[in-house]
């Protein structure tokens, strides 16, 4: 119903809408068993099986900034594709994300060939709040902030995640190409 459409992005059909609805009930009877064992972010987490992802990013801040001592805008959303250069309490192995008009090889964008599928899996995505006065995984001419959106059709912007590529002089390329990671 146009009702609903307000309240959750999905598939118009209302097969495909309830197929997605079980299946993120499923996902999230399994979130809740890893909660109730403290154990939430002890292995991957596809947002996608959230309903709204935005909110669970806004919980982890919170706890950060709590756990930190600070205030929300005195903290920072920072990203790796290696766990070991994230720093911070609560690191989530974020899976399940997809990248448009490029790929991700040994953490570093690269072109797709033009038989490549529109979509590609990105590799698993480590994600922390950290005091905005920490140091960056990577260094800053040689990042693009990529934003993240809940589908291909780049309606509900998430976060930008900071993502390395092999040269600066890169950058304007992977703009004008389109590049945004999808969950």
């Amino acid at each position: 119903p146009a009702s609903w459409e307000k309240i959750w992005e999905g598939p118009e059909a209302a097969l495909q809408y309830l197929q997605v609805l079980v299946g993120k009930k499923k996902a999230l009877t399994s979130w809740a068993q890893r909660v109730s064992k403290g154990r939430l972010l002890d292995g991957p987490l596809n947002l996608s099986d959230l309903f709204n992802p935005g909110t669970f990013l806004n919980a982890l801040r919170q706890q950060s900034a709590s756990k930190l001592s600070l205030s929300l805008e005195e903290t920072k959303l920072v990203s790796s594709w290696e766990k070991a250069k994230i720093s911070g309490d609560f690191v989530v192995e974020a899976d399940g994300i997809f990248i448009e008009s490029a790929e991700v090889d040994r953490g570093v964008l690269i072109d797709v060939e033009a038989t490549a599928p529109e979509l590609a899996r990105v590799p698993t995505l480590y994600l922390s709040f950290v005091a905005a006065k920490d140091a960056e995984p990577y260094r800053g001419s040689d990042v693009l902030k990529l934003p993240v959106y809940s589908s291909p059709s780049r309606e509900n912007h998430f976060v930008d995640i900071s993502i390395p590529v092999s040269r600066a002089d890169e950058q304007d390329k992977w703009v004008l190409a389109g590049v945004a990671l999808f969950l």
